[in-house]
């Protein structure tokens, strides 16, 4: 599952490159601004979400916890748009639950509330249309965990909600549900924030990272518990991703730094787990980092892609299924301008607009042939003028320079939208009508 990604429309335009002019924005500047060009696309573990050109929000897939907004608990056979939302700029989406930015500042949730991550005003089991979270305004980003949810404000602050099992909220843990959104105390000056299963992380404007909640791999650095603690030895950082049990972030100088688990190689260094950063070595000039399931991809700014870690399937890319300790060319790619990692799956898309994958092929998510795996990147046939990309657990999500999206790969929860639950070996339109009929 695709949990948790940051999402700031800004946050790319706050952070020049090193030695270029910030008022003259080049395509190397712009290829690390694709991070917050996926906020157009949302991937829970079984429902997808995606933006309308309107602002409107269209959801397909599993319905089991109400988490496509539509008022109904079914399957419906086609996306379906979410009741009352407009003037939306960006989505998040948690295990079983939704998230919608809009523009005015204010956060709205719907499906799963388990954990109270919709709110104090949502009904407390679960909701089939959005509700706002009170006592939220003038918000500037969004994330997700496996069941919380962070929030910055225009100030500074950050905000958490939801389950708080292991200190993920920035207060001391509890079992219970936590609805009603609180300040996570200590943190200030902060401009965007990242979430995965159980642990939170915000990134300062004076370029520290923070982090908080579960640390069983490490993830919090050298520290521990549930409030947060800055992550020593970084600064001038601009970017963060939180994998499950590691995470990686990008300085403004292009290095790639890690910390967290690392027994299959993740954080390209020699102990298993590393309760400090530590650069990746072998890598300069990255602009983009993509890490999940024990694999990390880097984005150079010269367009190649760099991998390192887990390779069972192939997902690093270097022509084996050997685990690696060390960064690597992903064979035969250039002129990328956006990666994405998803379960055993790497995707890169082109200049050109096409897509080309490599790693786990069992639900045809890099093309329609019967082979499994594949250790070097092919092109996903059939598919062109693409402008972002996001690669979820077994399907692929795509949206084209047209405005459409498509989708393909596994659809046991409808993730395709057509209600047809056979894996799509080829992509399918996803109807994301502009407006209302």
């Amino acid at each position: 599952m695709a949990k948790g990604r940051a999402l700031l429309d800004s946050e790319s335009d706050s952070h020049g490159k090193p030695g270029v002019d910030t008022s003259e924005r080049t395509a190397l500047e712009r290829r690390a601004r694709g991070a917050s060009r996926r906020n157009r696309l949302a991937a829970g573990r079984g429902h997808s979400l995606s933006l309308g050109a309107d602002g409107t929000v269209w959801a397909w897939g599993g319905n089991w916890s109400a988490q496509l907004g539509d008022g109904t608990w079914g399957r419906p056979l086609q996306p379906v748009k979410v009741q009352g939302l407009d003037g939306v700029k960006s989505l998040a989406a948690g295990d079983d639950f939704s998230l919608a930015l809009r523009e005015d500042g204010t956060v709205w949730a719907w499906g799963s509330n388990s954990r109270g991550q919709l709110g104090p005003s949502a009904p407390p089991g679960a909701s089939s249309t959005p509700s706002q979270v009170p006592g939220l305004t003038d918000i500037v980003a969004i994330a997700t965990g496996h069941s919380h949810a962070l929030a910055v404000r225009g100030d500074g602050t950050v905000w958490a909600w939801g389950s708080n099992f292991i200190g993920e909220l920035g207060r001391p843990a509890n079992y219970s549900a936590n609805p009603t959104p609180t300040q996570v105390s200590g943190l200030s000056g902060i401009i965007t924030v990242a979430a995965d299963f159980t642990f939170s992380m915000a990134l300062r404007e004076d370029g520290t990272v923070w982090a908080w909640g579960g640390n069983g791999d490490g993830q919090l650095g050298d520290g521990s518990g549930s409030r947060p603690r800055q992550i020593g030895g970084l600064t001038d950082v601009i970017s963060l991703n939180a994998a499950e049990t590691h995470a990686l972030v990008m300085r403004k100088d292009g290095s790639v730094w890690g910390w967290g688990d690392n027994q299959n190689g993740q954080l390209a260094t020699g102990s298993e787990i590393r309760f400090s950063p530590v650069q990746v070595l072998g890598l300069a000039n990255a602009v983009a980092v993509s890490a999940n399931n024990m694999r990390s991809l880097a984005l150079r700014e010269d367009g190649t892609v760099w991998s390192w870690g887990y390779n069972s399937y192939g997902q690093l890319g270097d022509g084996t299924r050997m685990t690696r300790h060390k960064p690597a060319p992903v064979q035969g790619l250039s002129h990328v301008t956006e990666i994405s990692a998803g379960g055993a799956l790497s995707l890169a898309l082109l200049q050109n607009g096409t897509v080309w994958g490599f790693g786990d092929n069992s639900s045809s998510q890099i093309d329609d042939s019967k082979q499994l795996t594949y250790p070097t990147p092919v092109q996903r046939p059939g598919l062109a003028g693409v402008v972002t990309i996001s690669a979820g657990p077994a399907h692929v999500l795509a949206v084209l320079s047209d405005g459409t999206a498509r989708a393909w790969g596994s659809n046991v929860y409808d993730q395709i939208g057509d209600g047809v639950s056979s894996i799509h070996s080829t992509p399918v339109l996803v109807p994301l009508p502009t407006s209302e009929p």
